[in-house]
């Protein structure tokens, strides 16, 4: 309540609104008074100053219950489906409204942030407040069917009677094995999603779906040939795929030649076994080759592109947590092959998101010339035997990674630099988080002129990494004030680590508030090396490693001992 009151109040400096605002929370509502009265007068009066859109939009979470977490996408759509969001034509401007809408109720205190990424729920008081404005009057003919995580097994014929629906979740629905034919007559539809349900395979009919603007499946036995081609109004695509399926393989060329004559197309999820696959859907798709200014490079406002496959040796990176500020809207997984081919260096221009796989490039040096590394916020590098480097500044014919937050580097054997040579002053002064693991070949981690890029680091973690022997290389001028931001620092399994910076004077490390030592047996000089950081909560580290550390005398010991925590 102080938080609402406080966002309607906020720059106000007339004393005559203060006394209004009192006034009407004060004043009879004209009901008769119930539970929870004083947080009902406080939402109502600031619902009441929304426009119709964002009052409709802020009253839905009555259908919720108490403090669930609702995924921006899945509001919106349902938004778009009851037609709160009037006068938008496509899904993508559906999308933009929706984000900004809920900016705004956020910034009101009328909704709050979830605690997973791009989530949303109500406070439940307000929720019961929402529900006793709303009652539910403005639900007039159903327009959204959501039976997603189910266990219904079939659908009525009767399914078609329902004229009016604009969305049909069934995702999830594992006993869920077949349509019935006469989904085709929704004409109205507009978002199906019938991922990791029990389909074998798809109906026909659902290519009568003209209206359709959003598709979600997982690729079943058989996609019936021109399905996709018709569903002329697709906006959004995602098929998703077991990308070890022969079956896939074999359908995913002519697939990829249907979703080419989409016009409409603005999002698309789609794995491409081969790069030539990928060519032929670059080569002649309508929607990608489109000219759309309000978008960057080309008419695409998302997309999720995988191509070739490789069996990884560890889990995924997870590139989006509620941390993350990458939106990675525009993602490219590229899995082995040989360089990077003209259909795949083209869709990177327009990613936000690489993951490179199994490449066998010794540097990608070559993608910072052609100036295709520049709108990356996310990189993974994995499992790519022969790199040596990431950048050699002595081949980049510019900046790189201008505004990359995460640098992921992982199962790299031969890297023996981060970053070769020189370092355009424009790179990397946007990375908040560098992890590397399993790179053998790697000495020391930072040089001079890393060192001095890296002003907005907050995370580091370098593990399973058999040689390394420092942190910064040895003989760099380091400033005291070099890594200010940096909060969270893991040093996991170096045998070989003994020093993380030689400087004469200790780093101050301002930001520094939580440290892991795990398996570094060698790095007993640690204590002088962080005995300036103010801000240090806690030390994870093992009781072995903590009592073999070289102390410059009881009080550093006694300074680090209350922050210290021993690990199992």
């Amino acid at each position: 309540m102080v938080k609402i009151i406080g966002a309607s109040l906020k720059n106000v400096n007339d004393p005559a609104i203060w006394r209004s605002f009192l006034s009407q929370l004060r004043s009879p509502s004209g009901e008769q008074r119930q539970e929870l009265e004083d947080f009902y007068r406080v939402f109502k009066l600031e619902c009441d100053k929304l426009g119709d859109e964002k009052k409709l939009c802020l009253l839905y979470w009555a259908v919720f219950r108490a403090g669930y977490e609702v995924p921006r996408d899945y509001i919106i759509e349902c938004w778009r489906a009851e037609q709160f969001l009037v006068g938008l034509q496509t899904l993508g401007e559906a999308r933009d409204r929706g984000h900004a809408i809920l900016d705004e109720l956020v910034k009101k205190a009328l909704l709050e942030k979830g605690s997973k990424w791009a989530h949303y729920k109500m406070y439940q008081h307000f929720q019961r407040a929402a529900l006793r404005i709303a009652n539910c009057s403005y639900m007039n003919g159903l327009q959204l069917l959501d039976l997603h995580d189910t266990s219904i097994k079939s659908l009525p014929s009767s399914i078609s009677s329902l004229v009016n629906l604009n969305v049909l979740f069934l995702n999830r629905c594992s006993q869920l094995t077949h349509l019935p034919v006469e989904i085709g007559g929704l004409q109205r539809l507009e978002i199906l999603d019938l991922c990791h349900s029990g389909f074998h395979s798809l109906p026909a009919q659902i290519g009568q779906l003209t209206n359709l603007k959003c598709l979600r499946v997982s690729f079943i036995e058989m996609i019936a040939t021109n399905i996709i081609a018709r569903l002329q109004s697709l906006e959004e695509l995602s098929i998703y795929v077991n990308p070890a399926s022969r079956r896939w393989i074999q359908n995913a060329e002519s697939i990829a030649e249907e979703i080419a004559t989409l016009e409409e197309l603005r999002t698309l999820s789609f794995y491409f076994p081969s790069v030539d696959c990928l060519q032929t859907f670059v080569n002649k798709s309508k929607s990608w080759n489109g000219n759309d200014t309000l978008w960057r490079g080309n008419s695409f406002r998302s997309f999720s592109i995988d191509v070739g496959y490789q069996r990884r040796s560890s889990p995924p990176v997870k590139l989006i947590d509620s941390k993350c500020k990458c939106t990675a809207e525009k993602h490219l997984k590229f899995s082995a092959g040989e360089g990077f081919p003209d259909a795949v260096a083209k869709i990177l221009e327009e990613a936000c998101a690489l993951e490179l796989i199994g490449n066998n490039v010794v540097n990608i040096s070559c993608l910072s010339t052609a100036d295709k590394l520049g709108g990356l916020e996310a990189c993974v590098i994995e499992e790519c035997g022969e790199m040596t480097s990431i950048i050699d500044g002595n081949l980049a014919g510019g900046p790189a990674f201008q505004q990359l937050n995460e640098l992921h580097l992982l199962s790299l054997p031969k890297l023996v630099h981060i970053w070769n040579g020189p370092i355009d002053s424009k790179s990397l002064t946007m990375l908040t988080t560098l992890t590397l693991k399993g790179c053998h070949c790697l000495k020391a981690l930072v040089s001079e002129a890393m060192a001095l890029r890296l002003n907005q680091l907050q995370f580091l973690q370098v593990e399973d990494c058999r040689v390394i022997e420092e942190i910064f290389e040895t003989g760099i001028i380091v400033e005291s004030g070099a890594f200010p931001k940096l909060k969270n620092l893991q040093l996991i399994n170096l045998p070989r680590l003994s020093n993380i910076c030689s400087a004469v004077t200790p780093l101050d490390w301002p930001s520094l508030e939580t440290i892991m030592i795990r398996a570094c047996e060698e790095l007993r000089n640690f204590p002088s090396t962080i005995s300036n950081a103010a801000r240090l909560r806690k030390i994870k580290c093992t009781e072995r490693w903590w009592n073999n550390l070289a102390w410059a005398n009881d009080n550093a010991r006694n300074h680090l001992e209350g922050v210290k925590e021993f690990l199992s």
